[in-house]
């Protein structure tokens, strides 16, 4: 799809996580003119870590968006001069105290093109095991959850993993994991 928008941006704001933009452009269709508005943020990464025994580690924690608790792979923020893996690395370690023998990219997506300038990367991290004390932000209250892979599709559909972009990570997981499976056959 070729994009026929000519957009010029401003920003609004700067919120330390997030800069809003506006945005403004002539509609290739109409000619007429048109604003928008847009987060500009970071990239993120998202971690489905697997310990030998081949459980999930997850992670629960208060989301104040919803203002609920949210059960969700490890993620976080990409730091300038970083590339997904290692950010994964370091947030699996600060976020769950676990470390992972071996990593692999297994894809990514735009967390909410209408809005947000960011992309998600998401890894897999096998056979982690503990490594020490997690090194939570002081924002952040993470209880870390062992989960058998098998019991993902209840949690799902009973809503106790509710998170969009985790729904998204199970999604490349599974294809990740399939196409691996049929790889060896």
């Amino acid at each position: 799809m070729t994009n026929l928008w000519q957009l010029t941006s401003e920003q609004l704001g700067d919120f330390r996580i997030f800069r809003v933009l506006r945005k403004l452009g002539i509609s290739p269709r109409t000619g007429l003119p048109v604003e928008f508005h847009a987060l500009q943020m970071p990239d993120w990464v998202q971690i489905v870590p697997r310990t030998r025994a081949g459980q999930l580690v997850m992670v629960e924690q208060f989301r104040p968006g919803v203002e609920l608790a949210s059960l969700e792979f490890p993620g976080g923020i990409i730091d300038r001069g970083e590339n997904d893996q290692s950010a994964g690395v370091r947030e699996l370690l600060e976020e769950t105290g676990y470390r992972a023998e071996r990593i692999s990219s297994i894809g990514s997506v735009f967390a909410n093109p209408a809005i947000q300038t960011n992309r998600l990367y998401t890894i897999v991290a096998e056979n982690c095991e503990p490594a020490g004390p997690a090194q939570q932000d002081d924002g952040e209250d993470i209880q870390v959850r062992l989960v058998e892979p098998e019991a993902v599709p209840e949690l799902i559909r009973d809503g106790t993993i509710h998170h969009g972009l985790v729904l998204s990570a199970w999604l490349l997981y599974e294809l990740w994991r399939v196409q691996r499976s049929a790889s060896r056959t």
